[in-house]
């Protein structure tokens, strides 16, 4: 059984913040959105390619972190992956 996760993403430029939209059933209009704050500007996302609910960002800070939708208050993993800007990550 596959499990879809069907939302957008939306990165404030030049800041932490990551909103995550949810679309309600097959309309534009949103039914839930969560948001996933870091300390310095958010440069990738990267779904899971095999959990639905997770995701990863890399940030100007070096670090990347794991997010579960599911627990949008703190990552659920975090990481320093360079000492200098991450700009991009692969799962």
């Amino acid at each position: 059984r596959i499990s879809l996760c069907i939302c957008f993403f939306n990165v404030v430029i030049n800041s932490g913040i990551v909103r995550l939209w949810v679309p309600q059933n097959d309309s534009w209009n949103i039914t839930s959105s969560k948001e996933f704050s870091h300390p310095d500007s958010v440069e990738d996302i990267c779904w899971s390619p095999t959990e639905s609910q997770v995701f990863a960002t890399a940030c100007v800070d070096g670090k990347v972190r794991i997010w579960d939708t599911r627990y949008p208050g703190r990552p659920r993993l975090s990481f320093q992956a360079h000492w200098a800007d991450v700009r991009e990550q692969i799962w």
